[in-house]
């Protein structure tokens, strides 16, 4: 790859002669920090998420991640408090998203590289030309080396620089936004984050998900965890077409194809690919058996709750309750007492009683998921949105109007602080609080959210999603009336 793209440039072809000549994966960081063709391709890879690059690019990827994780055994035996500072230039529109998502969480898709001279990064930070549409930023990360993170380390004696004092960041690292501030005197926006660790409530099911998930050493984890991040951000076709081409290179008794099977259902669920989501849930329910590994329990645990969620929009209720009900008992035989992933499954269970017009029943499970919510997570999170949202689906069942539309708005102002704009929980509220308006005959308002809703849908869903034609179906019944 690198030699067709520089095939004219003798410069770089000596380069890639030299890599084919020497490289081996203890020098993986140095090579990736060296200006080369490699560097350029693989951040190019990870910046628009090209899952044929990225599949191209694995060994170094997984090489990188290696080396991270072991020098970072070495690097927190400091058992220190540090701060490292990012400058870089920024979307005027992502400066935005930012100042209404302080106290989220929010991840870079690629390897991030900071500095411990705060001075050397604010320089940077400087020669960056802002305008409208472009501004200078200083990131300043907390970092407790105290504390158990995902993998980061001081390079400097790794890195073809030896002279900069360089912290990577692994692939996919969380951090939580705690401010974002204009310094006048800077003339730039300063961004304060602090590196998420295993005692973070938010992430604390995310680090022993990935450890459990994809093993402490595997070759395969950072190739697993790159289809996970391509996942959380919301990309799940390109997640999809990454964890297919990583399970058509695993032998059939290889302990990850239970953890990209099961990925495939979820995103395929999430896709309304109902039947091809079962196939790849059920077999990895399979999978996870025959491992009997003792984790095992809520990687199976996760898979019923998929397969009940799939059963739910199949409409087969009973069913639905069957798995969710497995789902539930697992977790309160394994997990704490209160625990987000129980919240979640409280609150689909209270949407199938919903459905099922059970009304007493609906509005009891979810609000134990309120409850458990506000117990564990942060007071603005979506998943408190979320099942604000659900409550209010209740009260639109029972047609009591107003509090549907008083728990609907609720849920709408919180997503608005916690979410961008156009993600789709954003857009479901939007229908439904055009359905409370249809069935109070104010056609004019619902027609209006319904509009705001598709054109959400139409961004982030697959033109055959179900979801779309369902809100189309909605405009149009509004217009003939």
């Amino acid at each position: 790859m690198c030699k067709e793209s520089y095939v004219d440039n003798p410069h770089e072809e000596a380069k890639i002669r030299e890599f084919e000549r020497n490289y081996h994966p203890q020098k993986s960081i140095w090579w990736y920090t060296r200006d080369s063709c490699l560097y350029r391709i693989l951040n190019k890879a990870l910046r628009l998420q090209d899952i044929d690059l990225l599949f191209s690019m694995r060994f170094l990827i997984k090489d990188i991640s290696q080396q991270l994780k072991d020098e970072h055994r070495k690097f927190i035996e400091k058992k220190s408090v540090m701060r490292v500072y990012r400058g870089q230039a920024v979307a005027t529109e992502e400066i935005d998203k930012l100042r209404c998502e302080e106290g989220q969480l929010i991840s870079f898709n690629n390897f991030l590289s900071t500095s411990l001279d705060k001075d050397e990064a604010l320089m940077f930070a400087r020669q960056i030309v802002s305008s409208d549409t472009l501004q200078r930023v200083l990131f300043e990360i907390k970092v407790d080396s105290r504390l158990e993170t995902c993998a980061f380390a001081d390079i400097s004696d790794m890195s073809f620089f030896h002279n900069e004092q360089e912290v990577l960041f692994t692939l996919g690292s969380v951090f939580r936004l705690q401010n974002v501030m204009f310094d006048e005197r800077e003339g730039l926006w300063c961004v304060k984050l602090t590196l998420c660790n295993e005692d973070d409530k938010d992430m604390k099911e995310m680090y022993e998900h990935q450890k459990q998930s994809v093993g402490e050493g595997d070759e395969q984890a950072s190739l697993l965890s790159l289809g996970r991040v391509l996942y959380e951000i919301g990309d799940r076709q390109k997640a999809k077409q990454y964890y297919t081409r990583v399970l058509d290179e695993l032998s059939d008794d290889d302990t990850n194809v239970a953890v990209c099977r099961r990925r495939l259902g979820e995103i395929s669920a999430s896709q309304g690919e109902y039947d091809v989501a079962l196939d790849h849930l059920n077999e990895a329910v399979k999978l996870y058996k025959k491992l009997q590994h003792a984790h095992d329990a809520l990687d199976i645990a996760h898979c019923y709750y998929w397969i009940g969620a799939v059963h739910f929009h199949k409409e087969e209720y009973e069913t639905a309750l069957s798995y969710l009900n497995k789902d539930l008992a697992i977790q309160q035989a394994k997990l704490p007492a209160d625990h987000v992933q129980t919240a979640a499954t409280l609150c689909l269970i209270g949407i199938v009683h919903c459905r099922q017009r059970d009304h007493d029943s609906a509005l009891s499970y979810h609000q134990r998921a309120l409850v458990m919510y506000k117990k564990v997570l942060p007071p603005t999170h979506s998943h408190i949105s979320t099942s604000l949202l659900e409550t209010g689906h209740v009260y639109l069942d029972k047609k009591e109007y107003d509090r549907a539309l008083d728990y609907y708005n609720q849920s709408l102002q919180m997503y608005r602080k916690s979410l961008p704009p156009d993600h789709p929980n954003v857009a479901t509220t939007y229908c439904s609080i055009g359905s409370v308006y249809e069935d109070k005959n104010d056609l004019t308002r619902a027609l209006e959210y319904f509009e705001k809703c598709l054109v959400i849908q139409k961004k982030s869903l697959p033109p055959s999603h179900p979801y779309i034609q369902m809100v189309s179906d909605d405009i149009r019944r509004v217009k003939s009336k």
